[in-house]
């Protein structure tokens, strides 16, 4: 059975890595400051900021990438939900704009995607989050970069530009996650124990070695069973 990550690595060409910055997600209206998209493996992120226009535009800027671009695929970190996913970009449009955004297809969280593969506990929380761990983990530039909180009180500042910037390293952070997962050289806290478990259940070889030694074994325990 074909993972989610070697999809995606077939598809590499077509990647677009996706990170957004907001105002406080516990107070709604939940307003955009900043979308950030970098194709895969390139360090230029396009970033559409309220640094230097609108709102509104750069919601309509970022949906017109999306209506253009229908084949192309996104990767982001925390996507999952209603919460903190592009639902929140797409009804911050509707509210804007008064309409339906363009669909965006084929969205994919790499937070997830790691666990999946490393478990839940591949990398602390504390003290700023998840993916600012894993860069450090990683020797991963974090410079300019600030947590969602931060940015969130950053907003409140109007200090949009250095919402922009960090916006963008995480983007930039996360295209350099990706491509050390697509090369198995990803740095994680995960335990040896997952890891072995990791490689058997997606090696058919080890599966089926490990099947034959599960049977040999329960074979070799009736027997001794009988013997007694």
């Amino acid at each position: 059975m074909t993972s989610t990550i070697e999809i995606l690595e077939q598809n590499k060409n077509n990647i677009y890595i996706l990170h957004y910055s907001s105002s406080n997600m516990r107070k709604l209206p939940v307003k955009i400051s900043s979308i950030t998209l970098s194709k895969y493996n390139q360090d230029t992120p396009v970033t559409f900021s309220i640094a230097s226009k609108s709102e509104k535009e750069v919601l309509s800027d970022f949906f017109e990438h999306i209506k253009n671009n229908p084949d192309k695929i996104y990767v982001g970190w925390n996507l999952k939900n209603i919460t903190y996913g592009t639902q929140v970009l797409e009804r911050r449009y509707r509210e804007l704009l008064g309409k339906e955004p363009p669909i965006i297809d084929n969205v994919f969280d790499l937070d997830g995607i790691i666990e999946k593969k490393y478990g839940r506990k591949y990398v602390g929380h504390e003290p700023q989050g998840k993916l600012y761990n894993l860069l450090q983990l990683n020797n991963i530039s974090i410079m300019d970069l600030f947590s969602g909180k931060t940015e969130a009180d950053l907003y409140e500042k109007e200090d949009f530009r250095k919402i922009e910037m960090s916006n963008s390293r995480k983007a930039m952070g996360i295209n350099i996650i990706l491509k050390l997962m697509f090369d198995n050289k990803l740095k994680t806290k995960a335990s040896i124990i997952w890891k072995a478990s990791y490689k058997i259940d997606n090696s058919p070889f080890l599966k089926v070695l490990g099947y034959s030694f599960a049977v040999i074994g329960f074979i070799l325990g009736v027997a001794g069973f009988f013997k007694t």
